[in-house]
C-alpha cells in the first residue's frame, strides 16, 4: 500500500477515533512499519471492522498481524485447492513434486512420503495403512546421493 493508500486509511480511522492522526509525518511512519504488499481496499475494510467491534486504539502492529492472517488463510486456499493436495488443512506443500503427498519413481508408483506433506498421511503412521501402495512399491532398502532407491529394492505384498 503506498502512502496515499495510508493516507487515505487513516483519514477514515481518524473520524471515527480521536486518537488516531492522519498527518503527513504520522502516514510516513505508518508507511515504514505496515507490510508493503497490504492492499489499500482489505485494510479499509479492515479498519472498519475493527472500529464496528472494538474501542482499541488502531495499531500498526494489529493492522499488519491481521494481514498476515490473512494472507497465510488465501494462500492456504490456494494450495487446498492445488490437483494433489495430500489433504491436510495445515500443510503448506506447494505439490509441484508430489501427489497426494507421495513423490513417485521413475516408474509412476509412489516411493516415498513428501517432506513438505508432514506426517498423517494416507499410508503412513498406525493403522498399516501400506494398503495403498501397490505389491510392487518399493520399502526399506537405502537411497543413493541422488534421492533414487537403489537397485536392490524390497518389496511388499
Amino acid at each position: 500500500m503506498d502512502e496515499r493508500g495510508i493516507a487515505r486509511m487513516l483519514l477514515f480511522a481518524a473520524t471515527m477515533d480521536y486518537r488516531v492522526s492522519n498527518a503527513v509525518e504520522v502516514v510516513k511512519a505508518w508507511s515504514l512499519v505496515l507490510d508493503g504488499d497490504m492492499e489499500t481496499e482489505w485494510a479499509a475494510e479492515f479498519v472498519r471492522a475493527h472500529y464496528a467491534n472494538s474501542t482499541d486504539a488502531l495499531l500498526a502492529a494489529n493492522v499488519n498481524a491481521a494481514w498476515r492472517r490473512h494472507r497465510a488463510r488465501a494462500r492456504e486456499l490456494e494450495i487446498r485447492d492445488t490437483p494433489g493436495h495430500c489433504g491436510r488443512a495445515s500443510c503448506y506443500c506447494t505439490h509441484e513434486d508430489c501427489i497426494n503427498g507421495w513423490i513417485e519413481g521413475e516408474d509412476g508408483r509412489p516411493l516415498h512420503r513428501c517432506a513438505g506433506c508432514k506426517q498423517s498421511l494416507p499410508g503412513t503412521g498406525q493403522g498399516g495403512g501400506l494398503s495403498l501402495l501397490s505389491a510392487n512399491t518399493p520399502v526399506g532398502g537405502t537411497f543413493g546421493e541422488d534421492g533414487r532407491k537403489h537397485e536392490d529394492r524390497q518389496t511388499h505384498g
